[in-house]
């Protein structure tokens, strides 16, 4: 129309849907092949301009009402001559507090002083099964010697970062070290074996003695600032690392003013210090490594601190009972650290520069761990690896110039049998797949003919022997509707409508906003009927003969955390 609103569109089939909107071009009707919807808007002082009601076809029907500040009170939805209703109630500063839903289930949100969601929550009349038992055993766990963990838990909350540094320091030196120690014994031996050969010791000397002026300056910077050994440790070091670099530099100018038997001899009194060195640093190394297991135990005790507190307040809390609690985020709002209601706690690190997620760890008091899992990337934000370090599997992802995965590979042990798994893609040059690995090979219309993007058959199919080459069809729209013995159709707006499969079928139904509001699913083999009916995202339920199954979903920062479900039954 003149203000640039689409009244009507045409599509390939010849499908037809129409528009009306109001004088402030807000759409008030749509026609189309499913029926005609209508949306009404609010004329009451609460909610004046808004959207109040929506009617569909199939009898769909849903309503918003508003409080006085504006905001939705209550969304009611009427299917099948069924209603379901949920109702919001805010905080003093608009915050959504409670969302009570079908069923009478409520859910609460709890903030912290700050103003951020900290935790969700339920009435505990609501939930039977909870296990208390369970959660107060964890409790028991991390208030072992509770006053010692506590004092501890104050003073290193604000350090637990700076001790995980700590310890991948640690790693880290200890690496080194055993690394210096292996050429130093390389070195050595190869001195015994022919000295007038190494006429590089000069340079290798004076290289060794930077190696060891570094480690001296390393021990004198740990001395200043406190890091991890205590002074007079790290006096001590740097005393003897200095020792040895300016022994080292004597060495490669006597080295350089020697010759013949005399180098030889001198060799060998090197060879037989290099071997001393060895020595040194191998301790060295070992102390490196307590040193970093030591500040591991740190960051543990302190973790199962924190854990501590979330675990009193959610057994102290006798009315309700939790789904999750948020434990800290980063500088940027990210979720770091959560605990759910069964006491599994998890960190997520995060890149400070790129929001990448580096690192996944779960566990019960920073024990029992159920998940550890490492991720990397390139400079182009793909993932290139992702390892899981309770399996020992770890996966490599490569790329193309065009940031295309090309493969991806699997590898590891798995209960000691050593496992290898690499599926290839290939692609042609308008960006189809035409080829991979496990799959087979993919054929598509030519670029000039209709839906080249589309493939028309797959051959060679490797996933099962006993599978065959299949073949697909579309419509003019471009949808499937057929793919090997399954048959789809499509709604005039290309949402799947129906699955058909020998005597089988799943049917959709959509609101007029195009969110699926009913799925049913028929089986021939026992004459089955199931129909789900969906109220937005937060609430299913299933009925299949006698049994009424109601699930309820929890969300937090956009992610599922709980489903929780109740079944009813109407059987004798």
């Amino acid at each position: 129309n003149t203000l640039g609103k689409l009244i009507s569109q045409t599509d390939a089939k010849g499908q037809t849907s129409t528009m009306t909107y109001d004088k402030l071009g807000r759409i008030t009707q749509r026609t189309e092949a499913e029926g005609s919807s209508t949306w009404t808007y609010d004329t009451k002082s609460n909610g004046t301009g808004k959207l109040s009601i929506v009617k569909g076809p199939n009898g769909y029907k849903k309503e918003l009402s508003y409080d006085a500040l504006g905001r939705v009170k209550s969304t009611t939805l009427t299917v099948n001559g069924e209603t379901l209703t949920t109702t919001n109630t805010y905080d003093r500063y608009s915050r959504l507090s409670v969302q009570t839903r079908p069923q009478n289930f409520k859910v609460e949100n709890v903030y912290n002083q700050y103003g951020y969601l900290m935790a969700k929550r339920a009435p505990k009349a609501q939930i039977t099964d909870y296990d208390w038992e369970y959660l107060s055993k964890l409790l028991e766990q991390s208030t072992a010697n509770t006053q010692k963990a506590t004092e501890q838990a104050n003073k290193l909350e604000i350090k637990i970062s700076k001790y995980n540094a700590y310890s991948e320091h640690y790693k880290k030196l200890s690496t080194k070290l055993l690394k210096g120690s292996d050429l130093l014994s390389e070195d050595a031996q190869a001195l015994r074996d022919n000295a007038d050969l190494l006429d590089e010791i000069s340079n290798k000397l004076e290289q060794k003695a930077q190696y060891f002026k570094s480690l001296a300056d390393n021990a004198s910077m740990k001395a200043s600032i406190g890091f991890g050994s205590t002074p007079l440790v790290a006096q001590r070091n740097k005393a003897l690392y200095s020792d040895i670099a300016e022994r080292l530099t004597k060495q490669a100018q006597n080295y350089l003013n020697s010759q013949g038997e005399e180098r030889q001899i001198l060799a060998n009194q090197i060879a037989d210090e290099y071997d001393d060195y060895a020595e040194i640093l191998i301790e060295h190394a070992d102390q490196a490594t307590q040193e970093a297991a030591h500040w591991k135990q740190v960051v543990d005790n302190t973790q199962k601190s924190r854990n501590k507190n979330h675990y009193q307040a959610m057994l102290d809390d006798t009315n309700n009972v939790y789904f999750y609690r948020i434990r800290s985020r980063d500088a940027a709002g990210r979720l770091t650290g959560h605990i759910v209601g069964n006491g599994l706690s998890t960190e997520q690190d995060f890149s400070p520069a790129s929001g990448h997620l580096y690192t996944i760890k779960s566990n019960f008091n920073s024990v029992d761990e159920v998940r550890n899992l490492e991720y990397e990337y390139d400079l182009m934000d793909n993932v290139t690896q992702r390892q899981n370090h309770l399996s020992g599997l770890s996966e490599r992802f490569t790329y193309d110039a065009l940031d295309r995965l090309t493969q991806s590979s699997t590898t590891g042990k798995i209960d000691n049998v050593d496992y290898s798994y690499t599926v290839g893609y290939q692609y042609d040059i308008n960006g189809n797949i035409t080829n991979k690995s496990d799959v087979g090979d993919y054929s598509y219309n030519a670029a000039s003919g209709v839906r080249p993007h589309t493939p028309n058959s797959i051959t060679g199919l490797k996933t099962n022997t006993s599978n065959q080459d299949r073949a697909y069809t579309y419509d003019a729209n471009g949808n499937m509707t057929k793919n090997g013995n399954k048959s789809i159709t499509w709604t005039s707006f290309n949402k799947p409508k129906k699955f058909t499969k020998g005597g089988d079928s799943t049917t959709f139904t959509y609101a007029p906003n195009r969110s699926r509001y009913q799925k049913v699913q028929t089986k021939s083999s026992d004459n089955t009927t199931i129909t789900t009916q969906y109220f937005g995202k937060v609430y299913e339920k299933i009925k299949q003969n006698t049994n009424t199954e109601h699930k309820h979903f929890i969300y937090l920062d956009k992610q599922l955390i709980a489903i929780h479900i109740k079944t009813d039954t109407t059987s004798t």
